[in-house]
């Protein structure tokens, strides 16, 4: 311990930068080391647990909660998730760890920070030695399943531990996706992975896990996918919000198409956001159909859903597109929503600020047990209930170019950034700028903002793998399909963002 500590200081002393050098030093990869992997403890039971609901924790991914009428939206994209959160519990400021997939659904699988599970960036899978919800429900005698329709939750990476069934809605690959299959799955002549629906796929392959189903209480993670770009919903979806328009603006590839930039025409820019809403409305039929098959295939038994995303995404708000560039609101918020009717309130709205690492505890205090051990997340069962909570801030990182850190420390009033942008550390109060367009840089702001607090989250992540070397990321390269699906995606290789 004294050793890694030390090596930190000594990182930090060849910077001469005051301020900078402590994401930089802290948020650099460690090197996964060799050797065997502990097992998980066993989940402790709550005296006279209650009854157990099957849960549906539903992740939809890029979704940004401005979008939906729930949170204010004026478009008719979301009656289904209206609909839950009319009947449950919506909170309204809720945020990510990070801006894209991979990192945010490790956190929301381990209740851990970025720097604790080390799944940061491309290349790297989650250990087996971290310990995941599913794991967890399946010692407390659920059977677990899992759906996914996109590159990175695919087992590649880590994310299928704990589900007997994890199977992929992707075309061109195989839904049986043991990792010793995964070569043999993949198709090299599959369409593009932007280009796909999946939401039919999602849905028919739950409705048939469910035929199957025993009697035991079910933990089911539906990973809805058609929302991420490229924007291309089916019909009536691709013309509901936009249907006089007449331009031939091209859309495709939209992560590294020249011809999507902020000075875009503005006409073409309407008609891009039109078709963002109409993939939200096709996925919420698709949330909307999930939920019908649950009531006719298990019926009597109750139903715990989550619905939430893993970020949300850029519509030019600070020059960009998409995700996984920056850790703006526009990208880091998230929709979060509990309904389990006779057990939650209805039509409640929390407004703390909560972390996607809270949804771990929170879930399993609700159906009577704990975390097996320490973690980052706290339940948030009290705020579910109309208690309430000391506020506790958001640690936030990007590290997908190890050389580029950024990090951020959310609070309820304002962020405070300190990384590649902006280049100085600064300060959003967000009561008063929520555009984040105004930043404050003085000494005297960013301390009062917490710049010492942001140092310490950082240093105190970044000691759990120090502790804990068994669990650091594991090296991966990618299966060739699921390479070309990242490559189409933009995330691999020269479309790199």
């Amino acid at each position: 311990m004294r050793r890694a500590a030390a090596g930190r200081r000594r990182r930090l002393g060849r910077i001469g930068i005051a301020l900078l050098p402590v994401a930089v030093a802290l948020v650099a990869c460690r090197q996964p080391p060799s050797g065997p992997t502990a097992t998980p403890p066993a989940a402790r039971p709550l005296e006279r647990a209650p009854d157990r609901p099957d849960i549906l924790l539903v992740s939809i991914d890029s979704l940004r909660p401005d979008h939906l009428g729930c949170y204010g939206y004026t478009r008719p994209t979301s009656p289904a998730l209206d609909q839950l959160a009319a009947q449950g519990v919506r909170f309204t400021q809720a945020v990510s760890s990070t801006s894209w997939t991979l990192p945010a659904h490790a956190a929301l699988f381990t209740g851990r920070e970025e720097e604790e599970h080390g799944v940061t960036r491309n290349g790297l899978r989650l250990n087996e030695a971290q310990i995941t919800l599913a794991e967890v429900l399946r010692d407390l005698g659920y059977q677990t399943a899992g759906f996914f329709a996109g590159p990175y939750l695919h087992p590649t990476f880590g994310l299928g531990q704990g589900f007997s069934t994890y199977a992929s809605c992707m075309a061109g690959l195989s839904g049986e996706l043991a990792e010793d299959q995964v070569r043999e799955a993949a198709q090299a002549e599959a369409g593009p992975a932007m280009e796909q629906e999946t939401g039919s796929c999602s849905v028919e392959r739950f409705g048939a896990y469910l035929d199957q189903a025993d009697a035991r209480p079910a933990f089911l993670f539906v990973h809805l996918w058609d929302v991420h770009y490229d924007y291309a919903p089916p019909p009536p979806w691709d013309q509901a919000f936009d249907p006089d328009y007449r331009g031939a603006a091209d859309f495709s590839r939209l992560a590294v198409n020249p011809a999507v930039h902020a000075a875009m025409d503005p006409r073409d820019r309407e008609h891009l956001l039109a078709l963002y809403d109409g993939e939200i409305r096709w996925t919420d039929s698709n949330l909307a159909r999930l939920l019908e098959q649950h009531a006719q295939r298990r019926e009597g038994r109750e139903l715990l859903v989550v619905v939430l995303s893993d970020h949300g995404e850029e519509f030019f708000e600070h020059g960009g597109k998409g995700h996984q560039q920056t850790l703006f609101e526009e990208v880091v918020r998230i929709p979060l929503i509990f309904h389990w009717p006779g057990h939650l309130p209805a039509d409640a709205t929390v407004p703390g600020l909560v972390r996607i690492i809270d949804v771990f505890p929170t879930l399993l205090e609700l159906v009577g047990a704990t975390p097996p051990e320490p973690i980052a997340g706290r339940s948030l069962v009290a705020l579910l209930r109309g208690g309430e909570l000391p506020e506790l801030p958001a640690l936030l990182e990007l590290r997908v170019h190890p050389e580029k850190p950024l990090a951020a420390l959310r609070s309820a009033r304002g962020k405070l950034l300190l990384g590649r942008w902006p280049a100085a550390p600064a300060y959003y109060d967000l009561a008063t700028d929520p555009g984040e367009l105004r930043p404050l840089a003085g000494r005297a702001e960013l301390e009062r903002a917490g710049l010492r607090d942001l140092k310490r989250r950082l240093v105190r992540a970044g000691d759990f793998l120090d502790r804990h070397p068994d669990r650091a990321p594991v090296g991966v390269r990618p299966d060739d399909e699921i390479a070309r699906q990242l490559m189409a995606l933009s995330y691999l290789g020269d479309g790199e963002k």
